[in-house]
């Protein structure tokens, strides 16, 4: 196990174990979805993270790693596949989810 604290992406507790009030789905369902930032509704869309990483973690990586949401727009469905923690199941959700809203704002 490495030890250089500059390497190991810091433990976030699994988001079952974060207080209701914080968790991005119950915030939603009280406040909005505007009350959320961009890394927790891609942590709705995720659902799951992976060890020591929490939806909400992998998803302000995703986003800090790409550009925001404009690199996850022009990410491919083989480029999100690519990243830890994102499988097809959830690089499909991502790209209907990201052309859902590209459609809306086209409207």
């Amino acid at each position: 196990m490495n030890s250089d604290p500059e390497t190991q992406t810091p433990y976030t507790p699994r988001i079952g174990d974060m207080a209701a009030g914080d968790r991005p789905r119950e915030r939603l369902a009280l406040a909005g979805a505007n009350a959320l930032n961009n890394a927790e509704l891609l942590a709705i869309l995720l659902r799951t993270g992976i060890a020591g990483q929490n939806a909400v973690r992998l998803g302000e990586e995703l986003l800090n790693k790409n550009g925001g949401l404009v690199g996850l727009l022009r990410m491919s469905y083989s480029d999100l596949c690519a990243v830890k923690g994102i499988g097809p199941a959830k690089a499909a959700q991502l790209k209907a989810a990201v052309e859902l809203g590209r459609r809306l704002a086209a409207a």
